[in-house]
């Protein structure tokens, strides 16, 4: 899959913040840049970036940054280098296909589901991903995923960030 420009521009910046060590994890010498994430809100439009920092198959940190690519938050699950074990599983926060797989588990297999995309519920600062299921009565309901956790939207009418159709 090719990058589009601005994903590219992003890692790269990333990177770079990364290498000046501008970006630092306890004991993360190790780390490594990932693929940028796009975040968007409910309209579709582009909110931000996540770039991911994994050692191995471990999520240690990850950089959110603006469309403008200004560095917005920086979070770190690594906090001392024996703890490797207690990151979560990089797939769980990017993989999309672990994100449908997670809702056909807890939705049932018969459902369809859109793309999942990687937004936020209510709030820029709890980002989740977000799918439409639809039963085969046809009716639909948005569920998130964030790690591991799979839930229902609570079916509050306002959403942070536009309208409340995915």
């Amino acid at each position: 899959m090719k990058k589009d420009d601005q994903q590219a521009h992003v890692e790269r910046v990333a990177q770079e913040l990364w290498e000046r060590g501008s970006l630092q994890i306890p004991g993360g010498s190790d780390a490594v840049v990932g693929s940028a994430v796009a975040v968007r809100d409910w309209s579709g439009g582009l909110h931000s970036w996540v770039v991911p920092l994994t050692i191995g198959a471990k999520l240690v940190a990850w950089a959110q940054f603006s469309p403008q690519y200004t560095l917005q938050r920086f979070s770190i699950f690594l906090r001392r280098e024996t703890e490797l074990n207690r990151c979560p599983n990089a797939a769980d926060w990017l993989d999309p296909s672990v994100v449908e797989g997670r809702v056909r588990e807890k939705a049932g297999p018969d459902v369809r589901l859109s793309t999942p995309i990687l937004t936020f519920d209510r709030d820029p600062s709890r980002l989740v991903w977000a799918t439409v299921v639809r039963d085969t009565s046809g009716s639909s309901q948005r569920w998130f995923v964030a790690g591991e956790s799979v839930w229902q939207d609570p079916g509050i009418d306002e959403v942070t960030g536009g309208s409340a159709s995915l």
